[in-house]
């Protein structure tokens, strides 16, 4: 059943803006079998290890778009006087958030400056290509950073933090 066969069952009307063209010709014949192949292609993932088969240019994608994605992390405007990081650490102060680890000299807990933060998220960043699949996560400190083969996506986040690139973003 399509949208606007769903529609028509419940006596609706297609939105005007709507445009449901019909000349798709699926690659799979049914459900079942998109299943079964989107099924093949998560255990791949998560099994084999794509290190060997990554390129250079693999490589310099994941880093355009994670400097893309840090970038917007870091982006001030005329309505913000600070950036996403520098708002962060200041709700971490707020609240009373230390890491337990402690990034001073003296190793006491602390709450990030702007340089340590952004050092964690690079951290991460690298951390997502040591286990070689094709899907990498890691997270430390509230700071979480993910990477995926498919258009070399990468996303960091924390609390209000949530920026992400891929290839094909024009927004940069």
């Amino acid at each position: 059943m399509d949208r606007k066969e769903y529609l028509k069952s419940l006596n609706q009307p297609a939105p005007e803006s709507a445009e449901f063209d019909n000349k798709h010709h699926p690659v799979f014949l049914s459900l079942a079998e998109y299943l079964a192949a989107r099924r093949k292609c998560a255990e791949y993932e998560e099994s084999e290890n794509i290190s060997d088969q990554l390129t250079a240019e693999d490589y310099r994608l994941f880093d355009k778009n994670f400097e893309n994605a840090l970038h917007d992390a870091l982006y001030k405007d005329n309505d913000f006087d600070k950036d996403e990081i520098e708002r962060t650490i200041q709700m971490m102060k707020s609240v009373g958030w230390t890491w337990a680890h402690g990034l001073t000299d003296n190793r006491k807990p602390s709450t990030p400056n702007c340089k340590e933060f952004i050092d964690t998220i690079r951290y991460c960043y690298e951390s997502c290509f040591n286990n070689g699949s094709a899907h990498g996560f890691c997270a430390t400190g509230g700071i979480s950073v993910e990477i995926d083969i498919l258009d070399h996506f990468v996303k960091i986040q924390f609390s209000s933090i949530d920026v992400f690139a891929f290839d094909g973003d024009d927004s940069h």
